[in-house]
């Protein structure tokens, strides 16, 4: 659905793009505070990791097995 001229802010592209950015770095904020907490509770509560794994720990390990991932990825990718 193409935005009608009363769904914009007012102040024209600029405007527009200005406040784009804003939600973007809002979303990026929050992601990170997200990140951060959870790795904060894993560490806190000492949490096993095959209960609750780190986000350093997801991270690692999938840029270890990114290959097999990467190949199973398409495989869903051909058949969806």
């Amino acid at each position: 659905m193409i935005p009608s001229g009363r769904d914009l802010p007012p102040g024209g592209a600029s405007a527009r793009l200005r406040a784009g950015t804003a939600a973007a770095i809002n979303i990026g904020a929050s992601a990170a505070v997200f990140v951060v907490l959870w790795e904060l509770a894993v560490r806190l509560f000492a949490m096993p990791a095959y209960m609750l794994p780190g986000p350093l720990r997801v991270a690692e390990t999938l840029w270890a097995r990114r290959d097999y991932l990467l190949m199973h990825a398409g495989v869903t990718a051909l058949e969806t």
